[in-house]
C-alpha cells in the first residue's frame, strides 16, 4: 500500500458544474442564467454577510476553493464528461446548474491546457475519442484503469 499511488488516473462527470464561483457563471452561462441567482443572494451561497466580502481575500479564497475551472491543471489525468442536451433553455435554476455549457466550459479549459478531455452531450461526442471506449463514463474509467493495471 506504501507503494501504491494515490493519484487519480482518470475522473468523470455527469451533469457537471464548471465553478462554483458565481461571479463567474455569466461567463460560462450567459446572461439569462443569472436571473436564478440574484446577485442579492450570492453571500449567502458561501456564507458570508454581504457583497463586498465576495472581493475580500477570504471572499476570492472561497470562490477559487470552488473553481473547479482554476483548479484544473496540466498535470491531471484524462477526463469524461457527460451532459444531456435538454437544458440550453435555462429554464430553471436545475436547467442552469446542470447545463451543458458548464461541461462544455470543462472542456474546453482542459483542451486550453492539455489534459485530454471527452465530452458527450446527448449522443454527440465532442473531442476525438481514441476508441468507442470513450463513449460512455465506465467504458472510459475501465479504459484508464485497465492501462494503469497493464502497466505494472
Amino acid at each position: 500500500m506504501l507503494r501504491e499511488s494515490t493519484r487519480v488516473s482518470a475522473a468523470a462527470a455527469s451533469a457537471c458544474q464548471a465553478t462554483y464561483d458565481i461571479l463567474k457563471w455569466e461567463g460560462v452561462l450567459g446572461k439569462e442564467a443569472m436571473r436564478f441567482y440574484p446577485e442579492s443572494t450570492w453571500p449567502a451561497f458561501y456564507g458570508l454577510k454581504t457583497a463586498d466580502e465576495l472581493q475580500t481575500e477570504k471572499g476570492k479564497q472561497l470562490r477559487a476553493d470552488v473553481d473547479m475551472l482554476g483548479l484544473i491543471s496540466a498535470d491531471d489525468p484524462p477526463v469524461w464528461l457527460g451532459s444531456g442536451d435538454g437544458h440550453d433553455a435555462l429554464a430553471n435554476k436545475g436547467d442552469t446548474n446542470h447545463s451543458p455549457k458548464h461541461a462544455e466550459a470543462v472542456k474546453k479549459r482542459c483542451d486550453e491546457i492539455g489534459v485530454p478531455a471527452v465530452l458527450k452531450i446527448g449522443s454527440k461526442i465532442i473531442g476525438k475519442p481514441e476508441d468507442d471506449g470513450d463513449r460512455s463514463q465506465v467504458s472510459f474509467l475501465l479504459k484508464h484503469l485497465g492501462a494503469k493495471t497493464a502497466a505494472k
